[in-house]
């Protein structure tokens, strides 16, 4: 059964546009070098929203398509932010 909300597709970008800038932000603290850190945190955040979304699945509860496109434009427009932040530096 698909979502009961259209908002969920807006929680989806949000969690992974700010889950990328989070995770950069973290690893940019503990000094790894910044490609490293990007290669992770679009990592991470791919993983964590496929794996949930083969959760959802396995229950019932899930618009795969629509929840993926909300993850993959939410780091999309992260990594983009990420880059014209370092074009300014």
């Amino acid at each position: 059964m698909p979502h009961e909300h259209p908002w969920d597709y807006v929680m989806h970008f949000i969690v992974s546009f700010v889950g990328v800038l989070a995770i950069m932000f973290f690893l940019k603290f503990l000094n790894t070098p910044p490609r490293v850190s990007l290669y992770i945190a679009i990592g991470v955040m791919l993983v964590g929203g496929i794996v949930k979304e083969i959760v959802d699945m396995q229950i019932g509860e899930t618009d795969m398509a629509g929840d993926l496109i909300g993850n993959f434009l939410g780091i999309a427009l992260g990594v983009a932010l990420i880059f014209s932040l370092k074009a300014t530096n």
